[in-house]
C-alpha cells in the first residue's frame, strides 16, 4: 500500500503539468504548486511508521514466582495447596514443607511441585514428583530430553553400583554426571555452561554440609564470571568461525546469589577473609590446565573482595 501511494505522488509531478497545458493553464505554475502540495501526502506515511504499535497483550496483576511455563500467570495464579502432612505415610508434620525435606516419621523425601492440572503448589512424594515433572516436560516440549537424562542417570547408577559393590547414592551419581558435563563443556569451549556445572557442584556440596569444599566451587564460579565466560560450541584449540572469544570483558559479571553463598559457607566453615583469599589464589594454579583464565587471581580477587562482607 505504501508503495502505491509513493508511485502516485511521483506520477503526479509529471501528470499535473501535462493536464494544465491541455486545459490552457500555465504548466510551470501548476508544477510549482505540485512540488509544494505533493510532499504533504508523505505525512500519513511518516505518522504510520512512527506510530507506537498496540501491544498484543497486557500484563495485569502481581508477578507470581514459581509459575511453570505453559500457564498464563495473570489468568491462572498459582494456588498454595500445601498441607502439613506426609504424602507417603500420612503423618502430621510440625510445619508445612517449603522445599525438599525428609519426613521425620517414615524418613522418605518430601517434594514441592506445582500441579499442571490444578496449577497449585502441593507436597508430594518421589513418585508423584516424577509424574508431575514428566507432565510439565510434555507441556514445555522437553519430554525427550528428560527421558535422555533419566536414562543417563540410570546407567551411571548401574555402573557405580557395579564398581562399589553396593547401591550407589544419588549424590554419587549426580557427582559423576556433573564431572562428565564439565569435560563435555570444556571440550567445546562452552564456558558459561561449564560455570553453571561448577555452581551445581558447589550447591550439592553445600547441601551435604561440606562447606569448605563448596567454597572452592563458588569461588571458582566467581573467577570464571570475572573473566567473562561465553559459549562458543567450538572444539578446544580451535577459533570460532565468527571470531567469538571463549572469554570477553563484556561478558564479565558477578552474581549476588553466588557471593551470598560464599559469605554463608565461609561462616559455616569458619573462614575469614584472609583464608578465603588464600583459597582463591590457589585456583589459578590448580585449574590453569583446565580453564584458560584471562585475568590473574590477584586482579580478580580485588573485584570479588569488594562484593563480599566477612570479618
Amino acid at each position: 500500500m505504501d508503495t502505491i501511494i509513493l508511485l502516485i505522488i511521483i506520477f503526479s509531478y509529471f501528470a499535473v503539468p501535462i493536464f494544465a497545458k491541455k486545459i490552457g493553464k500555465n504548466p510551470i505554475l501548476y508544477f510549482a504548486l505540485s512540488l509544494f502540495i505533493g510532499p504533504l501526502a508523505f505525512i500519513p506515511l511518516v505518522l504510520k511508521r512512527h506510530k507506537t504499535p498496540t501491544p498484543e497483550f497486557k500484563v495485569t496483576g502481581p508477578f507470581i514466582e514459581n509459575v511453570k511455563p505453559g500457564l498464563d500467570s495473570a489468568a491462572s495464579p498459582v494456588i498454595d495447596a500445601r498441607v502439613a502432612a506426609c504424602p507417603s505415610c500420612g503423618a502430621v508434620l510440625k510445619k508445612i514443607p517449603g522445599s525438599k525435606t525428609k519426613c521425620p516419621h517414615c524418613n522418605k523425601f518430601l517434594f514441592i511441585r506445582t500441579d499442571s492440572k490444578s496449577n497449585s503448589r502441593i507436597v508430594v512424594n518421589a513418585g508423584q514428583a516424577e509424574t508431575i515433572d514428566e507432565e510439565w516436560a510434555k507441556i514445555n516440549g522437553s519430554w525427550e530430553e528428560l527421558q535422555i537424562q533419566k536414562n543417563r542417570f540410570a546407567q551411571a547408577k548401574s555402573d557405580l553400583t557395579a564398581k562399589f559393590g553396593t547401591a550407589a547414592s544419588d549424590g554419587d551419581v549426580n557427582w559423576r554426571l556433573l564431572n562428565e558435563d564439565l569435560i563435555q563443556h570444556s571440550s567445546m569451549q562452552n564456558w558459561g555452561h561449564y560455570r553453571n556445572t561448577v555452581f551445581q557442584m558447589g550447591e550439592q556440596l553445600r547441601k551435604e554440609g561440606k562447606f569448605a569444599a563448596s567454597l572452592e566451587k563458588f569461588l571458582l564460579v566467581c573467577y570464571i564470571d570475572i573473566c567473562g565466560p561465553n559459549n562458543i560450541s567450538t572444539p578446544l584449540g580451535k577459533k570460532h568461525e565468527y571470531g567469538q572469544e571463549p572469554f570477553s570483558k563484556k561478558s564479565s559479571f558477578l552474581a549476588p546469589g553466588v557471593t551470598k553463598r560464599i559469605e554463608k559457607s565461609a561462616i559455616k566453615a569458619k573462614f575469614d577473609i584472609k583464608k578465603l583469599r588464600e583459597m582463591f589464589y590457589k585456583l589459578e594454579e590448580e585449574y590453569k590446565q583446565a580453564i584458560p583464565f584471562t585475568q590473574s587471581a590477584e586482579k580478580s580477587w580485588g573485584k570479588l573482595k569488594s562484593e563480599i562482607s566477612l570479618p
